[in-house]
């Protein structure tokens, strides 16, 4: 379900028309099934497709309607003060072939837009990573100096035009912008014209490996496949552990008008808080910009509504934007040496497949993996496998082992605090509309919702994945988990970000 008041510019303007089948037909197996109907898992149909295989997506909600419908569509291989990090993280050879796996990610996105004419507002832009506060000139010529070492196009800069002032940055050039749905649904058009099935509105709740693969939905049946490919942006399935293994960060973002000519280009300001700024075409055609950040971890603070009063406050003082048109948020994985997790699902597996850990970069790191995976079905060896093998927590250096160990610390005192912290008194009865809280109710901690009609909708407050306590997100009316970052909507209690495959349990409200 969707929260109009948070739908992103992409959402709201996708070029959608009949809603894919939520019966994907006859034929029960397949060469491949793929999991998931984002930039992933479409890219992975496609190229699987076009080798001549059957294939099957299936899709919780929509075609491009997740991750990629919510993020801010640009497509580079400049991510942020990334460089350095990974430089530091995992040495100066992998930080080169992350490099190389997403310019040429960012290579092949581009020519297929233009090859096959996807109507997906794609516009070349360079990208710009800079700071505005005189303080951080050092880190950022060490990103520069890091991101030309790791063989990008990239060069220094100090004096291009940038919304906000530029200190010291560093431009890479090659990439772009595109409206992620919009790019999606041209994917999944190629993707079925070289055979594949796709299905919207049908949830995975379970996967078994074998020969073949058998896959469980929840309303479709079961289909089987030689091949499973979980695109579901965090893993659905917990062998491999992956939600132990990731850091999730939500952040938001905006759509604004603006009354006059902003610089070309995809831009990041670095300073905190941390700003990220393009230009889009609106509904009407007319120019919009974009600022996104206020990042912080999914469950972990209440005042989600004030990071888009500061975002709006922000853009209007630095940009001169006028009127807000859209706001959204999204989530994404990071993993604790900044590379992500590409390959089997397990160790061992050799039928089962993901690719996660984007650290919010993934239209090109999450087509790179895609052929990664593609290439290993159809048994071609993996050029990249050094760099993001999901098996690789032993190469860990002390300071990616230690961030690790500080993510899983907090599990636990989630998991036990929360149960011990005072459920709110006076009940259901005092809350007000748009309202969510844990309240005792009939002698039981329950997560409960008045939505702006005044109905009460109350629910286990107990997340389906590992039973954290939800937390309330007022900004998207939706529960959500500190320990795992899980969603649930407030209304009926639906998943709406993984690992939980199942929906929170209702409860009496009355």
């Amino acid at each position: 379900m969707t929260n109009p008041a948070t739908t992103s510019l992409w959402n709201a303007t996708a070029h959608r028309s009949t809603r894919r089948s939520a019966a994907p037909g006859t034929a029960t197996r397949y060469d491949a099934i793929v999991v998931g109907a984002g930039v992933v898992g479409l890219t992975t149909a496609l190229q699987l497709g076009r080798e001549g295989r059957s294939v099957l997506v299936l899709e919780a909600r929509e075609v491009g309607s997740g991750v990629t419908g919510s993020t801010t569509g640009k497509v580079t291989a400049a991510h942020g003060l990334r460089y350095s990090l990974l430089r530091r993280d995992i040495g100066a050879e992998r930080t080169r072939l992350y490099a190389q796996a997403n310019q040429h990610a960012v290579g092949w996105i581009r020519d297929l837009i233009m090859t096959e004419e996807l109507a997906c507002d794609w516009r070349d832009r360079p990208a710009f990573t800079y700071t505005s506060d005189p303080s951080q000139r050092g880190t950022l010529e060490d990103e520069a100096r890091a991101t030309i070492e790791a063989g990008l196009p990239a060069h220094e800069v100090h004096a291009v035009p940038a919304p906000t002032r530029l200190v010291a940055g560093v431009r890479v050039d090659g990439g772009g912008e595109l409206h992620g749905p919009n790019y999606c649904l041209g994917l999944a058009h190629l993707a079925e014209h070289a055979g594949a099935t796709i299905a919207e509105g049908v949830r995975v709740t379970g996967v078994r490996e074998g020969a073949p693969c058998r896959v469980q939905t929840q309303d479709a049946g079961t289909f089987e496949a030689e091949h499973v490919v979980i695109a579901t942006h965090v893993p659905i399935l917990d062998r491999g552990l992956y939600f132990a293994r990731l850091e999730p960060q939500r952040s938001y973002a905006i759509a604004a008008r603006v009354g006059h000519a902003l610089p070309l280009g995809s831009f990041y300001d670095v300073a905190e808080p941390s700003r990220s700024v393009r230009t889009a075409t609106g509904p009407d055609g007319e120019e919009l910009v974009v600022v996104g950040g206020e990042g912080h971890g999914v469950g972990k603070v209440s005042d989600t509504a004030e990071r888009y009063a500061r975002l709006e406050a922000w853009s209007a003082e630095q940009l001169g934007t006028g009127e807000v048109t859209h706001r959204w948020s999204s989530q994404d994985p990071q993993t604790p040496d900044r590379a992500p997790y590409v390959g089997p699902l397990r160790p061992g597996s050799t039928r089962l497949w993901t690719a996660t850990g984007f650290g919010k970069w993934g239209l090109s790191a999450g087509t790179a993996a895609a052929h990664a995976i593609a290439g290993s079905i159809a048994g071609r060896s993996d050029e990249y496998a050094a760099l993001w093998n999901p098996s690789r927590l032993g190469q860990l250096k002390p300071r990616a082992a230690a961030r690790l160990a500080l993510w899983n610390t907090e599990t636990p005192l989630f998991l036990v605090g929360d149960r011990l912290r005072p459920a709110r008194r006076g009940g259901v009865g005092e809350l007000q509309p748009g309202e969510g809280r844990v309240v005792r109710h009939d002698g039981r901690r329950t997560a409960a919702f008045r939505d702006e009609e005044g109905v009460v909708h109350a629910h286990s407050p107990l997340c389906t994945h590992l039973g954290c306590e939800v937390h309330f997100n007022g900004a998207e009316q939706s529960w959500d988990c500190p320990c795992h970052a899980s969603r649930f909507d407030a209304r009926d209690g639906s998943v709406l970000e993984g690992p939980a495959v199942q929906p929170l349990a209702p409860r009496d409200a009355g």
